[in-house]
């Protein structure tokens, strides 16, 4: 898969630090931008991605049908094509078209696409909640379904979901002790540490739940043909010896689900991201 610095998206639930603190970057060392609120994130999946810029649900529909139709989307180009050949290779080219139309219409038949694909409506910011874990976990929940929907629609295809910058300030409230998250999870107790990485993984739940909850065809679901990698820099020291990946999904049939795996000398982690690149390559 190829992709542009354009088609990928990142977010962040606790957006909290005392500076600049990015993980992914752009070729040329710039940060790239992630949303930060559940409207940024709407504007930037679902009008931003118009042609228009305007938002405008017909102008959506009209890039959805595209979609439906990659031989439709490219009919002018084979138009074109058709004026400049002889007698002999235009009648290819047409049996050629014709045979593609006909497999698109028996993928169509056998409902193998799921194109249930609408502008969500636009969330608010104000996000409720009777306690700071509790309106955390409905943040992550309403820009984890927005995210969810722009890859069932095709908007993007690679994201990162931040549940908190590096070196978070955020504050949970009791269960940081009114402190700072990054103070916590150096200087805390285990029950202490274990709370805080609960919080992380039901942030990790609700978004691989929320994928599972769209299909992507009649037999799989988003979640089924994702791969996403999860850690966190929850330590008490500054290293990568023993630093724990969780993946989640299949990469469409590529990876098989239910294994724990202790590399013999604890810090072998280029290993993960080598998998996760075999499965599901990525290039610029």
């Amino acid at each position: 898969m190829c992709i542009r610095d354009s088609d990928w998206i990142g977010l962040t639930i606790h957006p909290e630090s005392p500076g600049q603190y990015y993980s992914s970057w752009q070729k040329n060392g710039q940060a790239k931008e992630f949303q930060l609120t559940p409207s940024s994130l709407f504007r930037k999946l679902f009008i931003d991605t118009n042609a228009s810029g305007t938002g405008d649900p017909i102008e959506f529909e009209r890039l959805k049908a595209l979609k439906l139709s990659v031989l439709d989307a490219t009919l002018g180009s084979s138009a074109s094509l058709t004026s400049k050949l002889g007698a002999e290779d235009k009648q290819r080219l047409e049996q050629h078209l014709e045979s593609l139309r006909e497999l698109e219409k028996q993928v169509q038949n056998s409902k193998l696409l799921d194109l249930s694909c609408t502008i969500p409506e636009a969330p608010s910011d104000n996000i409720s909640g009777a306690s700071p874990v509790e309106r955390s976990k409905n943040k992550t929940r309403i820009m984890a379904e927005l995210l969810a929907m722009a890859l069932h629609c095709d908007i993007t295809r690679v994201f990162c979901f931040e549940f908190t910058r590096t070196q978070s300030y955020a504050n949970f409230g009791a269960l940081t002790q009114n402190k700072k998250y990054h103070d916590m999870s150096h200087k805390t107790t285990e029950a202490e540490k274990d709370a805080l990485m609960k919080l992380n993984m039901e942030a990790f739940a609700i978004l691989a739940q929320a994928l599972r909850s769209k299909k992507d065809n009649a037999t799989s679901t988003i979640l089924d043909n994702s791969l996403i990698m999860g850690t966190s820099e929850h330590t008490t020291v500054h290293n990568n010896n023993s630093h724990p990946y969780l993946f989640v999904g299949k990469a469409g049939g590529k990876l098989k689900g239910g294994y724990n795996y202790v590399h013999p000398s604890g810090d072998k982690d280029n290993n993960a991201v080598r998998a996760l690149l075999t499965a599901a390559p990525v290039s610029y």
